[in-house]
């Protein structure tokens, strides 16, 4: 197992022991290029709140909150 595979395997495990239940803020990619800052964005009104069973669309940036 190569160096690449084992950080996988561990950021994996503790993703999964650690997640709480889903991405919490979720920005698009193209709301957050315009404005051009994150601060920008949340007041714009573009940020928004999602749970365990958001489907992740291809450009999202998300914040994961860890029980820890």
């Amino acid at each position: 197992m190569n160096v690449s595979d084992r950080q996988w395997n561990k950021s994996h495990h503790l993703f999964k022991t650690y997640f709480t239940a889903g991405p919490d803020e979720v920005i698009k990619y193209d709301d957050f290029v315009s404005p051009g800052s994150e601060n920008a964005v949340k007041e714009a009104g573009r940020m928004s709140v999602e749970g365990k069973e958001y489907v992740v669309q291809d450009g999202d940036i998300m914040h994961f909150r860890f029980n820890v």
